[in-house]
């Protein structure tokens, strides 16, 4: 940025963060965008992910579910 031209002020982390496993949760959206990602890549199948997803939804099914994710926003001005 600051070899654009620009300063960087006013930075801030956003943390989502989901204790539970809903619908309407990010991390429900994710979890599905990685699951099909990653099958066919580094000898992963659909029964992988598929079990991987299991694996989630148990752990949300048993209390144990956690997501976490970062979010960085910097404010650029022109300098």
């Amino acid at each position: 940025m600051r070899r654009a031209g620009f300063r960087v002020t006013d930075p801030q982390v956003y943390v989502i963060f989901n204790r539970e496993l809903t619908p309407d949760s990010l991390s429900a959206i994710h979890m599905h965008t990685v699951a099909g990602f990653v099958t066919g890549r580094l000898a992963l199948t659909e029964a992988d992910a598929e079990a991987w997803l299991a694996n989630l939804r148990g752990r949300a099914d048993e209390g144990d579910y956690v997501f976490s994710m970062n979010r960085y926003l910097f404010l650029p001005t022109a300098t």
